[in-house]
């Protein structure tokens, strides 16, 4: 794997794997790695069902969207203030 399918974005790795289909086309995929205080885990992204796009590079920009938006949406519900329950 080459190191342009590496991003760090907030404080997370992102692999770009999308795959091409015997049948044609490129499927969007991506496995994003926690940082160790998170526990180190792995996430996969992929877009299972979708139209497959026409190049590596489209499926790529597709998972890299997907991911940060995926981390995005991590990171919010982690900072968000969470409810005080009253008795």
């Amino acid at each position: 794997m080459t190191q342009e399918n590496r991003i760090e974005y907030r404080n997370h790795v992102i692999w770009l794997r999308s795959y091409e289909l015997t049948t044609g086309g490129w499927v969007p995929r991506a496995v994003i790695l926690f940082p160790p205080e998170e526990g180190g885990k792995e996430e996969e992204l992929t877009t299972p069902g979708a139209s497959p796009l026409l190049s590596c590079e489209e499926a790529d920009e597709h998972a890299l969207t997907m991911s940060r938006q995926w981390i995005d949406q991590k990171l919010a519900q982690h900072e968000a203030p969470q409810p005080i329950m009253r008795p």
